[in-house]
């Protein structure tokens, strides 16, 4: 049985890791454009695919917090976050609920629409 590729010579279609289904390559709402960043130990930031919505995912006693708040826009307020963040300030975070697993709040935040 032969693979049907692109023109980069890519799968033409994949397992979707997010889904589970089986798409063309870019077609799943699930397409990631930003990445999970470390902010601490069981200290997670995600921002939404539309830049909207900059998510928290937090390890506490009770499972793993997604929190949110609106993506900071210019140098001011990215360096006003940043120093929150640092002193451990919660202030600005809307907590959406707690799940069981990181992976859970990572899907939940996903699934989240402005």
């Amino acid at each position: 049985m032969s693979t049907r590729h692109d023109n980069e010579g890519q799968p033409a279609l994949f397992l979707c890791m997010a889904c589970g289904m089986i798409h063309a390559r870019g077609a799943c709402e699930h397409d990631r454009k930003y990445q999970l960043t470390k902010v601490g130990a069981g200290d997670w930031l995600l921002p939404s695919n539309d830049a909207r919505t900059l998510w928290r995912l937090h390890k506490g006693t009770d499972g793993w917090g997604a929190w949110h708040r609106p993506m900071p826009h210019g140098d001011a307020e990215l360096d006003a976050l940043v120093e929150e963040i640092t002193l451990g300030e919660w202030d600005g975070w809307q907590l959406d609920g707690t799940l069981d697993t990181r992976t859970q709040a990572i899907t939940y935040a996903l699934a989240q629409r402005p």
